[in-house]
């Protein structure tokens, strides 16, 4: 015959008191502790706050500058041609410096221009 494990010590004194099933008293008694009551609260708040956050970014700067097809937040699908020589852009890319690789871009293997992802040509503008 299987024998029943030990029944812990706090688990005796929750049953004694009368209040019902003491595994859920025990829970009870963690879920009202004001420490984590103010946790779940405050991290429900800080993930509302970036959903908000995220959705204001959405409609103020990506789906604007997609529409223009001009600005850093737009996402372009569509394939690109460099505006220098014509010539068809690869879609898949190997970004040159860090400016292309965190808001899009190419430099054009054929005439050297570097081209953002709506395929116009960048113009550096370097104080010396």
């Amino acid at each position: 015959m299987h024998a029943k494990p030990p029944i812990p010590r706090v688990l005796k004194q929750c049953s004694s008191r009368r209040l019902g099933d003491p595994e859920r008293y025990v829970a009870r008694k963690l879920l009202m502790n004001p420490l984590h009551l103010f946790i779940v609260v405050l991290s429900i708040a800080v993930f509302l706050i970036t959903c908000i956050w995220m959705v204001s970014v959405l409609f103020v700067k990506i789906i604007p500058n997609t529409r223009k097809r001009d600005g850093k937040w737009g996402i372009n699908l569509r394939p690109v041609t460099c505006s220098e020589c014509s010539k068809q852009l690869p879609p898949f890319r190997k970004p040159t410096s860090l400016k292309q690789g965190l808001w899009g871009g190419w430099s054009c293997p054929n005439c050297g221009a570097e081209v953002n992802k709506w395929g116009s040509v960048v113009h550096e503008d370097r104080a010396t």
